[in-house]
């Protein structure tokens, strides 16, 4: 977390609100990250809510036994419709007069353990050491391009960090709002002027207090805005200066979240990025949104999930219009934490740890040992039980590693292969992802360790390998070979003796 000066302030208002069709005005919603807005989230007494990561592969891992009674989880499955969410975001949240949403979460969701959790903001904490390493460290000059969206306290940081890194020898563009050209050209460091009439962006500031459009009649200014701002980031990171016509092309990108197409642009150009922000923007347990009102901690880290949800919902049709026509990527279905932020995209948060301390990640346990990438067909070996999705090779590994095994399928074959490891004894039921809980894996644990269980984990291994899979797939493929391949003057009766005739042609040709 690198120490900054900006502040995030909130006000709260008790009108009345209304219910406004989340179909039809959410799906127009821009982001709108760094406007003086507010989403209230009001839950019922009873409500326990699960608390929600944003970082996807992570989630999916170490939260899929409450996808199904989490509304957030489910706002995270690719395999729900769009149509699905908006529905399911209508009976949740409802749009104010002021533009804030009101957000009721359902009492029957499951509270996550803190020990389930899986790690909160991605702040980064950088000690001296780091920075004595980078100081040694020779990096070649780049070309770096800021793009920030916002007002002058979203921009002044940036020319801070733009400064500095041209005191390491980088040359360093700030894109920004137009309004803001003779800010950054006074502080040393080239312009770039993103889309968007700064005055419009100003007015819709001051008068939508909420993230969404305080009445329908905004939506279509509001989106033509945004879609300006979005459409010019590609030439902000590879067309000549403006004013110069230097040429310039990104090597790397700097961006705040309120730059919508970032992770986008940075994708297409294959350049790597990192997000810089004043305020939360990843999930925590510790403070909820700060766009976002909540009184239980319980729903913290649902306000995150809420706020990212119902903006990409609002702004997807616009950025797959600029990854066909101006990335040439493919379109994207929903993108989880902050609109396609990879989980591997590093975030950084700019205020001091003194003020808002990062916060604490579980302590990893004990018994409990990571790892990245390693062989099965060595680490089986080392295993009594295995439990793992039950992939076909995967499967195999562990059985041929006499490993009794439970299966806890997500999708396509693996369901399959956990219903033949559990007939032929090796392994307890299947229980498919949505179903997962301690009580059950425990219960499967138990059913694995049974010695007549192992027995038979040890026959079907001593069956499986005394087969030889490859010699069969060989003589598989050279069997259905059609016949015109098969004629013996086509093909070289030895590999030696092809070898031996083509040494001693080369010797008569005089090429040895």
């Amino acid at each position: 977390m690198a120490a900054g000066s900006s502040g995030v302030t909130e006000e709260s208002k008790d009108d009345d609100s209304r219910s406004l069709p989340l179909g039809s005005t959410s799906r127009n919603l821009p982001r709108a990250k760094t406007l003086p807005s507010e989403v209230k989230v009001a839950q019922h007494s009873e409500a326990s809510v699960s608390k929600l990561g944003l970082e996807r592969s992570k989630t999916e891992r170490r939260k899929q036994s409450f996808r199904h009674t989490d509304p957030a989880m489910q706002l995270l499955d690719d395999k729900i419709s769009a149509k699905k969410k908006l529905k399911m975001l209508k009976r949740i949240a409802t749009v104010r007069d002021d533009g804030s949403v009101l957000v009721e979460v359902p009492s029957n969701v499951e509270h996550i353990p803190r020990d389930m959790e899986v790690e909160d903001v991605q702040c980064e904490v950088v000690d001296e050491a780091f920075f004595v390493h980078c100081d040694n460290q020779y990096i070649p000059p780049l070309q770096i391009v800021i793009l920030i969206v916002g007002t002058r306290g979203d921009v002044q940081p940036f020319i801070a960090v733009g400064k500095r890194l041209q005191d390491y020898g980088h040359r360093v563009r700030l894109a920004t709002h137009a309004n803001f050209k003779d800010f950054v050209l006074t502080a040393g460091l080239e312009f770039y002027p993103l889309g968007g009439d700064p005055k419009v962006l100003a007015g819709y500031m001051v008068k939508n207090k909420g993230f969404l459009p305080s009445t329908p009649s905004e939506i279509p200014t509001q989106r033509k805005q945004i879609k300006e701002i979005i459409f010019s980031l590609l030439g902000a990171c590879k067309d000549a200066d403006v004013d110069s016509g230097i040429p310039f092309k990104a090597d790397a990108i700097i961006a705040n979240p309120p730059a919508y197409g970032h992770t986008h642009v940075a994708e297409a150009l294959k350049v790597p990025i990192h997000i810089f922000f004043t305020m939360p923007w990843t999930a925590t347990s510790e403070f909820p949104h700060p766009l976002s009102r909540v009184k239980q901690p319980a729903g913290y880290r649902l306000s995150y999930q809420i706020v990212d949800s119902m903006i990409w919902l609002g702004i997807r049709d616009m950025i797959n219009d600029f990854r066909k026509r101006k990335l040439k990527l493919r379109p994207v279905t929903y993108l989880s934490g902050s609109q396609g932020s990879a989980s591997d995209i590093p975030y950084g948060y700019r205020w001091s740890p003194h003020l808002v301390p990062k916060p604490k990640v579980p302590e990893p346990k004990e018994f409990v040992y990571l790892l990245d990438n390693v062989p099965h067909d060595w680490l089986f070996l080392q295993c009594k039980a295995v439990v793992h999705h039950g992939g076909a090779g995967t499967t195999a590994a562990g059985l041929k590693a006499a490993c009794p095994t439970t299966v806890v399928p997500f999708f396509g074959d693996q369901p399959f292969w956990g219903e033949q490891v559990h007939a032929r004894g090796v392994g307890p039921s299947p229980i498919p992802v949505d179903e997962f809980t301690l009580p059950k894996l425990v219960d499967a644990i138990k059913f694995m360790l049974n010695p007549e269980v192992k027995e038979r984990a040890v026959e079907l291994a001593k069956a499986m390998n005394s087969e030889d899979g490859v010699t069969g797939a060989v003589k598989a493929f050279l069997k259905h070979l059609p016949p015109r391949l098969l004629h013996a003057e086509s093909m070289p009766a030895e590999p030696k003796l092809f070898n031996s005739w083509f040494g001693a042609l080369r010797k008569c040709l005089g090429c040895a």
